[in-house]
């Protein structure tokens, strides 16, 4: 589950792992993605297998988005909640 630090009360009771990473690339060949967004949504997805492979978690809080020349970072906090 990926939540964004406006909700971070849904994960109170979830144990904390730790931060994770993941990216997005405009360079690779894409399905007709005329802005960013496809590149924040792969983004947003290799956040949450990082923070499943690293950690083991179920859940991570997205901390932020940063758009770079060829890429997108998104930042997050992984959580085990179930």
């Amino acid at each position: 589950m990926l939540y964004n630090s406006s909700q971070s009360n849904a994960l109170e009771e979830c144990e904390r792992l730790g931060p994770v990473t993941g990216s997005g690339s405009g360079w690779k060949p894409r399905l007709n993605y005329d802005s960013w967004d496809g590149v924040g949504e792969d983004a947003k997805n290799a956040l949450r297998v990082s923070a499943a492979t690293k950690y083991g978690a179920d859940s991570v809080m997205l901390v932020g988005l940063d758009k770079h020349l060829t890429s997108v970072v998104a930042q997050g906090i992984a959580y085990k909640c179930f």
